[in-house]
């Protein structure tokens, strides 16, 4: 397998870990950990682009990379603009595609709503069988306080589904 593929894999799992276990901690997800992402995400893809197919692979890694953070940053916003997460999820999510690209990035977020799913289902679960009540989250900004799951961990859940799904086609391929 390629090198850069590895690297590129690692550096992807390494910011949705830190991600998840922020955002589990503290239930935001910071600009000093998502800004920075997004910047490293684009670089990383135009600086691979210029060292595989010169200036015009650079302008195709720029687009990929700007491509997957349109529909990251794009999706979430529509969706914290009903209500439906935080301004930090909605970076994330940005900052992700970065480095997944439009595809995966789509795939990520489907993936995630279905692992958030389960997740809810088996804490709820899990409660009801303790006889315990859902506890909300202590929080002054009411959007923090509506969600039941930090945004986080089900898609590193995800991501990290999608990278060990590629690079197991891509290791079979040869």
């Amino acid at each position: 397998m390629e090198p850069t593929v590895v690297l590129w894999a690692v550096l992807v799992v390494l910011f949705t870990a830190a991600a998840a276990v922020v955002d589990v901690r503290t239930h935001r997800l910071p600009n000093l950990l998502t800004v920075p992402a997004f910047v490293l995400g684009v670089v990383f893809h135009v600086l691979w682009g210029l060292v595989t197919q010169g200036p015009w692979g650079a302008l195709s890694g720029l687009g990929w990379s700007l491509g997957g953070f349109a529909v990251g940053f794009g999706i979430l916003f529509v969706l914290w603009l009903i209500g439906g997460g935080g301004g930090g999820d909605v970076k994330f999510m940005g900052a992700l595609g970065a480095w997944l690209g439009a595809w995966n990035t789509a795939v990520v977020f489907v993936a995630s709503a279905l692992i958030n799913v389960v997740l809810i289902a088996l804490i709820r679960t899990w409660q009801f069988v303790e006889g315990k009540k859902p506890q909300r989250v202590q929080d002054s900004d009411p959007r923090v306080r509506r969600r039941a799951m930090s945004y986080g961990l089900p898609v590193a859940l995800a991501t990290w589904a999608v990278l060990a799904l590629q690079l197991w086609s891509q290791a079979r391929a040869g």
